[in-house]
């Protein structure tokens, strides 16, 4: 399962592309954005008219996706391909806006060979973003484990 939030409308009117998409079509991709694609991850957030390609905009290029409709980018080094499970409405504190929060089930998962080590993936050779808050991100540039303390 994965989630994914949005919150306010488009700048041009009702809901932002990607929930409109997900809600109409109930299918969706996750497509793992790395530390190497934050700049061309950014341009897609442009608040551009509904009927322009912010991938193309971007110059990301499209893959079919062998479960869902939903096109795969093909930069990307993984993608989740998912149905929509659940749409929940989120409280929220600016009027006339909203918040919603999906729920998506992981229904195909595709990784590309160069960021695994030992058959796992490896998050060092993606630097996956996460968006914090605000305009703030980050990187994963160091994961460690840490081993779960076992029952006596």
């Amino acid at each position: 399962m994965v989630m994914i939030s949005f919150n306010g409308y488009h700048e041009h009117g009702g809901e932002k592309d990607t929930l409109y998409n997900i809600k109409s079509s109930g299918e969706f991709v996750v497509n793992m954005v790395p530390l190497a694609l934050k700049d061309v991850m950014n341009i897609t957030t442009a608040p551009v008219a509904h009927e322009v390609d912010e991938l193309a905009l971007a110059g990301l290029t499209t893959e079919d996706s062998v479960l869902v409709k939903s096109p795969r980018v093909k930069e990307a080094p993984i993608h989740l391909e998912c149905t929509l499970h659940q749409e929940i409405k989120l409280p929220c504190t600016l009027e006339n806006s909203i918040n919603t929060m999906i729920i998506g089930n992981v229904i195909g998962v595709h990784i590309e060979d160069e960021v695994l080590t030992d058959g796992m993936v490896d998050l060092s050779k993606i630097q996956p973003l996460a968006r914090l808050g605000y305009l703030q991100y980050s990187a994963v540039e160091d994961p460690f484990e840490m081993v779960r303390p076992q029952d006596e």
